[in-house]
């Protein structure tokens, strides 16, 4: 059975932005494997490392969640692009650590979510009025936005 340098060598094995080769070992992701590696383990490694690994999509739409609950808690509102935007991409795609950065950052939000629903006092409804009175003015052009025009389509 062939080692991974040898599969890399024979273009088995990819060597992109998610599997590179550094410091003599494959890294996929953020783990590295021994260049000495057979083969076969490794793909059972990769088996098991998929058993356990994290949804990390599952956990960047509770990561976004929960930010998007905290800046409404500290501000009263919530603006777009999410301040933690980049943070939550890159959690979504797998790039971070789990138990090194995602979790603790999860855990922190959360903490702060919780003591803030504790002592925030935000309204029991939402005044649906304004804002089906502000949808029907932007489809009606209430809002004038031909002064930005140019500014909207510049590139």
């Amino acid at each position: 059975m062939k080692t991974i340098k040898e599969a890399l060598n024979d273009g088995i094995l990819p060597q992109d932005a998610e599997c590179i080769v550094k410091d003599n070992r494959y890294y996929i992701g953020t783990v590295g494997y021994p260049l000495t590696m057979k083969l076969s383990i490794l793909k059972k490694a990769l088996v098991e490392r998929k058993k356990l690994a994290p949804d990390f999509k599952a956990i960047s739409h509770a990561l976004r969640a929960a930010y998007q609950l905290l800046e409404i808690y500290e501000t009263g509102d919530l603006k777009y692009p999410l301040k933690y935007r980049e943070f939550v991409l890159a959690v979504k795609q797998g790039k971070l650590d789990f138990t090194a950065t995602v979790q603790p950052a999860l855990e922190d939000v959360i903490a702060k979510v919780e003591r803030l629903a504790a002592i925030v006092v935000l309204p029991e409804s939402v005044n649906r009025k304004y804002w089906e009175q502000f949808i029907v003015n932007v489809y009606d052009g209430y809002y004038d936005y031909t002064e930005h025009k140019e500014s909207l389509t510049a590139k």
